[in-house]
Order: C-alpha cells, then sequence, then structure tokens
C-alpha cells in the first residue's frame, strides 16, 4: 500500500475528496467532452458504500454538469463553482452580465470559449492560437474583473466567481458537517491549492501531476488516480473485514518491540550508534590513510542496526564498510576497538542520553496496551536493548506489562537476536500463549521478519513512508502509524 493511504486506511471516519478535470478526467481541449475514468468513478461509488467513509467532488463546473458527467455515485458530496454552488438554482443576472462580457472577448479570439456557471463563468484558452493565448487570457481578465470578486488562472483557463468561496471553504464546510478524522483531498490545478491549505497535519493533499504545490504528496498523472483510489477502497473495504478483534477471543498476548514502538528512545539509540561510530570511523580513516564517510543514519541504521542486538549491529555494519575487527568480551572497556568495546561504548552513551534527556512513551501505544490489559490481554516487551528495563522506568509504563524478555535476558539464556525469532518465541512461552495466538509488534524490518519466522497469529508493523512499505515486504500484515489506530481497525469478535 502507498505511503500517502496509510493514515487514511485506519481512519474511524474519513472523507475522500476530488478535484474533477484533471483528477477524475484527463484534461482535453473540449471541456464538455472531459467524460470521467470509470475505474475512479467505480472506485469513488465502492468508498461511497463503506462505513464511515464519505466521498466528495469539488470541482469549478456547474454542479449539475458535474452530476450529468460523472453518473449516479450514492451519497457522494458534489459541490460546483469551486465551492460556491452547494445545489442547483438559477444564474444570476451578475453572473449572466458576466458570461456575456466574457463571451464578447471569446468572439475576438477563434478557439476561446466560455463556460457559465450558476456562480460565475470561466474563459477556455486552450485551443486559440499559442502566439495570442497570453493576450486572450490578459483581455478576458480586464474585461471582466469588475464583475468579478475572484479570478483565478488555471491551466489554460481563467475562472471568474461572482463570490468569495474557493475550494478551501467548500472543503472547511464539509469538514465541519463529517468531522473525519483524516481528510484526504486529490487535486491537479492552482484552484486545489485552496483546499490543500486547509488540511491539517493528519491530513492527505495529493498533487496530480507537475507544478508548485502545498500538497505533501505527488502521483504523475491521472491514470494514477484511479488505480491510487482503487487500492484505497480495496484497503478501507478489507479492514474491517480481515482485521481481528484484540480479544482474548482470538489472541492471548500481545508482544511489543521497545524503541520506536513503545518510546522514542528509537532516536537515542540512533544517536548513539551515529556518535560511537563516527568517533570510530574518523580514527579508522586517519589510521588507514582513508576519507573519513560518516554513519549514514537513514540508510545504514535501518539496514544493518536497528532492531538487532549491539554485537549484532557492530557487527553487520563492520562487515558493509569492509571492516575487520577482533570480536573481544563481553567485559571489554569502551575504549576498546573490538566488536564488544564498540558495542559497550555505544551502551554507554545510550545510558547516559537517557539519564541527561528523558525518555516518553508514545500515547497511542499506551492507549493500547492499557486498553488490551482491560481486555484480560497479556502484554510483554522484547527488545534487544540491554536498557530495556531502564527505559521502562523512565516512562513509567512498566507496570502495563506481565514480563520482559530484553538483550540481557537473552544473553543469560544465550538466545539469538533477531531476525531470529527465540526472543519472541520465549515471551510468548513465558505468558503460556502458542505462537498462533500472539501478536507480534515491530518497527524494525529484523523484528518483523522474526514474528513471521515464528509463526505469530498477527505481525503488526509501525512506521510510515517509504519504510512501511518495507516493514510489508518483509513480514508484516499490518502497518500502521500510530499503534492506537489498531483499535479503530479491528472487526467485531
Amino acid at each position: 500500500m502507498r505511503p500517502m493511504l496509510r493514515s487514511a486506511v485506519a481512519a474511524p471516519v474519513l472523507l475522500v475528496a476530488c478535484d474533477y478535470d484533471g483528477t477524475l478526467a484527463a484534461i482535453v481541449d473540449d471541456p464538455a467532452s472531459a467524460h470521467p475514468d470509470q475505474h475512479a468513478i467505480s472506485a469513488l461509488r465502492d468508498l461511497a458504500g463503506l462505513p464511515d467513509t464519505f466521498v466528495a467532488v469539488i470541482s469549478g463546473r456547474a454542479r449539475a454538469d458535474l452530476e450529468s458527467l460523472m453518473g449516479d455515485i450514492p451519497g457522494a458530496l458534489v459541490v460546483g463553482g469551486h465551492g460556491g454552488e452547494w445545489a442547483d438554482g438559477a444564474i444570476s443576472p451578475q453572473v449572466a452580465a458576466l458570461a456575456s462580457r466574457l463571451g464578447e472577448v471569446a468572439a475576438e479570439f477563434p478557439g476561446a470559449r466560455v463556460e457559465s456557471k450558476p456562480t460565475g463563468a470561466a474563459f477556455h484558452y486552450r485551443q486559440v492560437d499559442p502566439s495570442v493565448a497570453d493576450d486572450a487570457a490578459r483581455s478576458a481578465v480586464a474585461a471582466a474583473t469588475k464583475l468579478a470578486t475572484r479570478v483565478v488562472h488555471g491551466k489554460r483557463v481563467v475562472d471568474f466567481s461572482t463570490t468569495d468561496a474557493d475550494k478551501g471553504s467548500a472543503l472547511q464546510q464539509l469538514q465541519r458537517e463529517i468531522s473525519p478524522d483524516v481528510t484526504m483531498y486529490i487535486g491537479d490545478d492552482v484552484t486545489d491549492e485552496d483546499a490543500f491549505s486547509v488540511l491539517g497535519p493528519s491530513d492527505v493533499g495529493i498533487k496530480v501531476g507537475e507544478g508548485a504545490t502545498t500538497a505533501q504528496w505527488r502521483i504523475p498523472s491521472q491514470p494514477e488516480v484511479s488505480s491510487l483510489l482503487e487500492e484505497l477502497s480495496a484497503w478501507r473495504s478489507a479492514m474491517g473485514k480481515d482485521f481481528p478483534a484484540l480479544t482474548p477471543t482470538n489472541f492471548d498476548a500481545v508482544l511489543f518491540d521497545l524503541d520506536g514502538v513503545l518510546t522514542e528512545t528509537a532516536s537515542i539509540h540512533a544517536a548513539a550508534w551515529r556518535e560511537m561510530f563516527d568517533r570510530f570511523l574518523r580514527q579508522h580513516a586517519e589510521d588507514e590513510g582513508e576519507a573519513f564517510v560518516p554513519f549514514d543514519i537513514d540508510s545504514e541504521y535501518r539496514a544493518y542496526i536497528d532492531g538487532k542486538p549491539r554485537y549484532d549491529g557492530v557487527r553487520s555494519f563492520l562487515a558493509s564498510r569492509s571492516i575487520e575487527l577482533a570480536e573481544g568480551e563481553a567485559s571489554d572497556p569502551a575504549t576498546a576497538n573490538t566488536v564488544a568495546g564498540l558495542g559497550n561504548r555505544k551502551n554507554q552513551l545510550v545510558a547516559e542520553l537517557i539519564e541527561s534527556g528523558g525518555v516518553e512513551a508514545f500515547p497511542g501505544a499506551v492507549h493500547l496496551v492499557e486498553a488490551l490489559r482491560e481486555r484480560g490481554v497479556k502484554t510483554a516487551v522484547v527488545s534487544s536493548s540491554a536498557n530495556a528495563e531502564t527505559v521502562l522506568g523512565a516512562a513509567g509504563i512498566a507496570h502495563l506489562f506481565d514480563t520482559r524478555v530484553d538483550g540481557a535476558v537473552a544473553a543469560q539464556l544465550g538466545l539469538p537476536g533477531k531476525p531470529a525469532p527465540d526472543t519472541f518465541l520465549e515471551a510468548a512461552r513465558r505468558l503460556d500463549a502458542p505462537p498462533g495466538r500472539a501478536v507480534v509488534v515491530e518497527d524494525a524490518i529484523s523484528g518483523v521478519q522474526a514474528g513471521r519466522s515464528g509463526g505469530f497469529g498477527l505481525v503488526v508493523g509501525v512506521g510510515a513512508g517509504e519504510h512501511a512499505d518495507a516493514l510489508l515486504d518483509n513480514g508484516a500484515d499490518v502497518v500502521v502509524a500510530d499503534l492506537a489506530d489498531l483499535l479503530a481497525m479491528e472487526k467485531s469478535p
């Protein structure tokens, strides 16, 4: 599933709003022949039929024209006139005068045409000779500005409105009426920027095609809109059917990774790894007469370190750089240039960072764990970190877990670290939960690989963007950005 769909799929109440031209229908020279992509219309119809899922089309076209072109989409909300037309109505004298004046200009430029709307008019000059197209647009603006309260330049079209409404105000009105948890808006034109500008941090804005935009996501062309909507519909439909409730009826236990899942200490660990490796790599480069290449937190941490026991992480990263060191002993001092020494140096840095900066638990994770315990589902922490006990205490959530299998426990029992499933299996054994009736919750690729290979009943990934895709590719059954979303995704027990 695409990154921009993740928050939308899990939203308890979702609003999907789209522009029409360039979004649901391809841009054509004659707007009257801009018939919609039937795959997109079918996907919107499916979405509108799902529980707690609302569909809207907000366009500069007249509302009646939109409904005629799109056909019947039961439950869909159709807003015309760039947000100014919410119901069919007669054209006002002011709009009639505006259309008449623009018609005079269109007569001067072969290929130009005027589209009358209930709240304004559009001057289309896509088919005007390119050498005079800009002159046509300027002439239209000069002739009609006094009759319009709002002028918006689009793709070879100038929209004139006799109201102050825009797509942003229309979208806000829909949000007030529906109260969605997540709003997705898809559009391709300058006028859609008004809608993108009112989206909140949890909403999804998707720009179609090229051009400057404030939307956080972009897709290349109109056909991509259809496949995107179909994908969203399929996942939204499957969400309520296939995601099992996290209750004793289905599961005995939920096993949580710690860093990046329950607490924000993932950034602390990443910072410690970077500081430790950069010190080592700088000295190693000087000793070998090579250029210093710093540790890359974005690519190398995820690929070689995340989720693994400390010494395995050191070993994996050094191998990626073709650096060989002696293994050393667990008792090696943090100053030793051995695998164990570097791992101990990293652990020392983590302890210092935790002590100086404090640790906070993710509110959504705490909400989920508390809900599980109220239901009678057992919980455990399974972490590669030797600092798990300290972190849980600092975050104030140690009391929420029935057992803990961390790096120290794994060392005592001789258990291999992730991606081997042994630490998860040990936690499930302690809770008397067969793997098939236990859930693994992980943010690391090695962790979801462990959950999959261990035969657990459900593997939940925590992540966003490209990392979320990687978690799905490596064995996660579902990926969420916030663990509280899991409760909204449940089907009835």
